[in-house]
């Protein structure tokens, strides 16, 4: 019983370090979206915040061509240059915000 009690201690103490950790990245995490939230042009934040509201992690999509890569469909001529230009483009399908891979600071782009 010594022995068990002992491990599991040391299995307690791993976790909580753990968890303490992850915390902390959580509140990185939360701190780096905040200011990355603030570069949403005025215009388009209610719809942001809409769309992150009802989605949450799934809110946003990257692009392959002129696929988006969450529902695999194809966007117009007129969205996928929209977004070359780095304009503000939902997805007709799913309705999710979409963004070029190659787009610096996103998490799986390309940069």
């Amino acid at each position: 019983m010594a022995q068990v009690r002992e491990e599991f201690s040391r299995f307690e103490k791993s976790q909580n370090e753990k968890l303490a950790d992850w915390k902390t990245q959580l509140e990185q995490t939360r701190a780096r979206i905040k200011e990355e939230e603030e570069k949403v042009p005025p215009k388009f934040r209610d719809e942001y915040d809409r769309t992150v509201t009802s989605m949450g992690v799934e809110a946003m999509s990257a692009t392959r061509g002129r696929i988006c890569e969450a529902c695999h469909t194809e966007m117009t001529m007129q969205s996928f240059h929209d977004l070359k230009q780095l304009m503000f483009v939902t997805c007709k399908a799913c309705g999710r915000i979409l963004y070029p891979p190659d787009t610096p600071g996103v998490p799986g782009a390309s940069s």
